[in-house]
């Protein structure tokens, strides 16, 4: 990423913008001065440098203590929380720095609930199709409909992983990859508009499905058919979660059940669904 600072000497040039497919790093987001730098970098690519690229930045700290703003109240101005929200949704932004993770970790709940939401991807698993009732060493088909709510897209390939998980453990009896899918397509709406309060172009649904065969040697029996996507360098992981309420802690998305040489009449237990927000079983790991 390139660091722009307003007019500062180590502003990116165009030039060096151009060079090469950086993303950028305003360190004065929302500040008036810069937003013709911004903008400036929003039009590389055709205005498609966001869509490989990660846009982020900070907020200007001497700015605000200067206007008497202590940074717990940052989010206490309408004017300025409607401002960071324009830039957000208009320079496609994946992260924000300080104060800014102050603010969204100690603030308002429904604040920090809503620009959680807006910030980077946002992955809406809008409906789900799929094999109920399969023979060992047989096909099962998936069929996932997914819609990006958020401001940016995924900017790693990571992969999606289908599962059979037992019940009760939670391992898996057999898991596979999609390898037909790529979720750095998964594109969110583009060209918001402040005074409509809408985008020009509205997040569009994308389709992943594949159908896999199950090992003839498959246990016959019921089994929780599960969605995760683990983190290809981080030694496969679960980490990065759909925006649904079908969740277990540790990274899986319980959808439903799959009988194996069998019909299943078995319904998922709403009750072992983790929603208390941020799962702090969830990590990183480095190879």
């Amino acid at each position: 990423m390139l660091r722009g600072a307003g007019t500062h000497k180590w502003t990116p040039s165009r030039k060096l913008a151009e060079a090469g497919p950086y993303g950028f790093y305003q360190d004065s987001f929302a500040v008036d001065l810069y937003e013709k730098e911004s903008r400036d970098i929003l039009t590389l690519d055709g205005g498609d440098r966001w869509k490989i690229a990660p846009m982020g930045g900070e907020g200007a700290l001497k700015k605000h203590k200067q206007h008497g703003k202590e940074i717990d109240g940052l989010f206490d101005d309408t004017a300025y929380r409607t401002k960071v929200e324009f830039w957000i949704r208009r320079g496609h932004t994946n992260h924000l720095g300080s104060p800014y993770g102050d603010v969204l970790s100690q603030g308002d709940a429904k604040v920090v609930e809503h620009f959680h939401k807006l910030l980077g991807y946002r992955y809406v698993l809008e409906s789900i199709a799929y094999t109920a009732s399969v023979d060992p060493g047989q096909k099962l088909h998936v069929r996932l409909q997914v819609k990006n709510v958020g401001s940016s897209p995924m900017y790693y390939r990571w992969p999606i992983q289908i599962s059979l998980v037992f019940d009760k453990s939670r391992e898996p009896a057999w898991s596979s990859i999609m390898t037909e899918v790529d979720i750095r397509t998964w594109l969110p709406a583009d060209g918001w508009d402040a005074e409509t309060g809408e985008y020009n172009l509205p997040s569009k649904s994308y389709i992943a499905e594949q159908t896999f065969e199950l090992p003839a040697s498959l246990g016959k029996g019921e089994y929780v058919l599960a969605v995760s996507m683990p983190d290809p360098e981080g030694g496969m992981r679960p980490t990065l979660r759909f925006a649904i309420m079908n969740y277990w802690q540790g990274g899986l998305h319980p959808i439903g059940y799959v009988g194996v040489g069998m019909n299943s009449t078995s319904k998922l237990d709403r009750n072992t669904f983790f929603l208390d927000g941020i799962d702090p079983t969830l990590c990183y790991e480095a190879p």
